[in-house]
């Protein structure tokens, strides 16, 4: 039998002890365990050692540059909901054109309008909001549009039926589109930050909180409306 070589002497060792264990010890599972223990002992290749050295460290370098472009990608993300939506401006329903910037400093609430929706109703909802915290710095904007199909109404017959059938008399825009590369102001900028908050609107009387510094805040789905115990 040729003779051993020296490091080969502790692994066979090992070997011997884990197989005079008594059946019982192996199959719990413990011999596994002591197994580990012993043959760690024994000292471990080298190369093996770099190599997994290696490997460890490309590893660590990859979870890194994922960690940073994730960081990057929140900061943009941060600074784009940060970034006002109230610039620019609109033309009002009886045709004038007025800055959006007029509004900041209070809390605006923008809800697209349509007379002939199934949310219509939710005009009367907002013109008791508006009249509820109009004092305490909030308003409402109501900004009609045919985007969806359901306002054929000109701006004068809007303005009649808006007051007529809800009495509203918070601030009404032109009929003007809401989605899209012409989509008026402040929508051509919510349409830009990121959801949940932002994006265009995918139903008549989505509604926009927006805080007093002019930065889009909370997104209210058209199927809440204000008086709905999930609008907070």
């Amino acid at each position: 039998m040729p003779l051993l070589q020296a490091g080969a002497r502790p692994y066979l060792r090992a070997m011997d002890r884990i197989r005079r264990l008594p059946a019982w010890i192996l199959a719990a599972g413990l011999g596994l365990a002591l197994a580990a223990t012993v043959l760690s002992a024994c000292g471990t290749d080298p190369a093996a050692d770099a190599a997994a050295d290696a490997a460890a460290r490309a590893e660590a370098a990859a979870d890194a540059q994922r960690k940073r472009i994730t960081e990057a990608a929140a900061v943009r993300a941060a600074g784009s909901r940060g970034a006002p939506v109230l610039s620019g401006s609109a033309t009002t329903i009886d045709g004038r054109r007025v800055s959006l910037e007029r509004y900041r400093g209070s809390v605006v609430v923008a809800v697209n309008l349509a007379s002939r929706c199934g949310f219509t109703d939710q005009m009367g909802e907002w013109q008791r909001v508006w009249e509820r915290n109009r004092d305490a710095g909030l308003v409402v904007l109501g900004f009609p549009s045919d985007d969806f199909r359901q306002e054929p109404r000109s701006d004068g017959e809007i303005a009649t039926f808006c007051e007529r059938n809800y009495g509203v008399d918070f601030p009404l825009f032109a009929k003007a589109s809401v989605r899209g590369p012409g989509a008026t102001a402040p929508y051509d900028a919510i349409a830009r930050r990121p959801p949940p908050q932002g994006g265009p609107p995918t139903w008549n009387f989505t509604g926009y909180a927006i805080d007093r510094q002019g930065r889009l805040a909370a997104r209210i789905e058209p199927g809440l409306g204000p008086d709905s115990p999930r609008t907070s």
